[in-house]
Order: structure tokens, then C-alpha cells, then sequence
């Protein structure tokens, strides 16, 4: 099981999906959907942001800010969850591509932009709650933060037949292109697989 099956499979069943669903005012499993494709887009940004060493440093701090989170107690997370550090998450992750890429997400997934927000403001402190816990539990020094980060995603979803990633490369486009170039095929199958 890949981290984003467990990360999905720990969200439903410890009924995380029903609290974050109704913040965001729509259901559990729209919830679900964008998590699905919202959590690799996300491991993706915080990847490249390690690609500078102000990027590293900057995110070795916000992982040491988050780094007492409990996979195993993820209702309470929820339930005092700070989305207002959520969305600074967002800002600072995304930089001048975070409105596009909420819209986009929105347009794929049938959800309005405020929805969409709702519900990454409170995904992206469990993101980095998880890289957080990591780094401290496995003692990662800052200069070793871009292989947590990569390994991470090395671990999100399967690869095809031909070696190919595609929730990676879906991740890539909405932080690389415009809406029209997304795959939209291959990100229906996504949000209608539930």
C-alpha cells in the first residue's frame, strides 16, 4: 500500500473524511476525490520548493513547527485543525500558482473554489504534519530534508506498464500548466473512481 492509499484509508476510516467533508459543505466522498489528487499535488510543490537552499531551510522550520502529529489520532487533529495555517501552507507552497491551482482542482472535481479551499486549508497541515513527524522521528538534519520529501513521493501511487506515474504526472500539470493541458481523462477516472 502506497503512502496515499494509507493516508486515504486512515482519513475514512477514522471518520476524518466525514469532518472535513462538512466544513467544506459538500460530502465525504467529494472529499475523498480531491484528496486523492489534492495530496500527490501537494507532496509534488513541497518537493520542488527543496530545489533552492532557502527552500529547504524554509520548509525544514514549518516541518519542525508540525512535527508532533499523530497519524494515529487524526479526528482530533481535525477537530482542532488551524485553517488559517492551512492556507498560509497553501500561499507560501504554491506561490503565485496557488489560486490556479485551486481553480483547476475545482473545475476537475465538480466542486466550487471556496469548497476546494475549505478542504486543502485543512489537507495541507496533515501534509506536513506527516513530513514533520518523520523528520523528527528519523532524526533528518535539514540537509536531508529533500530526500524525505522525495521519498515521499517516490512512494505515492503505482507506476503503469510503461513506468509511468500518472498521479505524479497529473500532480506536475496542475502546477505546470493551464487547465486545458491537464489530462482530463486520466483525472476523471480519478474523481469517478469512488
Amino acid at each position: 500500500m502506497d503512502i496515499l492509499q494509507q493516508l486515504t484509508s486512515l482519513l475514512s476510516t477514522s471518520g476524518s473524511f466525514n469532518q472535513i467533508s462538512r466544513n467544506a459543505n459538500t460530502s465525504p466522498e467529494k472529499a475523498q476525490q480531491l484528496a486523492t489528487i489534492a495530496i500527490p499535488i501537494l507532496l509534488e510543490a513541497l518537493n520542488r520548493n527543496t530545489a533552492t537552499l532557502q527552500g529547504v531551510r524554509s520548509l525544514s522550520y514549518a516541518l519542525d513547527d508540525h512535527q508532533h502529529f499523530d497519524l494515529n489520532n487524526l479526528s482530533e487533529f481535525f477537530q482542532n485543525i488551524d485553517t488559517k495555517d492551512g492556507a498560509r501552507i497553501l500561499r507560501h507552497v504554491f506561490s503565485d500558482k496557488n489560486a490556479r491551482v485551486q481553480e483547476n482542482l475545482a473545475k476537475q472535481s465538480g466542486l466550487n473554489v471556496g469548497q476546494v479551499g475549505v478542504l486543502l486549508n485543512q489537507l495541507a497541515p496533515m501534509v506536513l504534519g506527516l513530513l514533520g513527524a518523520q523528520k523528527k522521528n528519523q532524526h533528518i538534519s535539514t540537509n536531508e530534508v529533500p530526500m524525505l520529501t522525495s521519498s515521499i513521493l517516490g512512494a505515492v501511487g503505482k507506476t503503469d506498464e510503461e513506468g509511468r506515474n500518472l498521479l505524479l504526472e497529473i500532480a506536475s500539470q496542475f502546477l505546470d500548466n493551464d487547465n486545458d493541458s491537464i489530462t482530463i481523462e486520466i483525472v476523471e477516472t480519478i474523481f469517478n473512481g469512488f
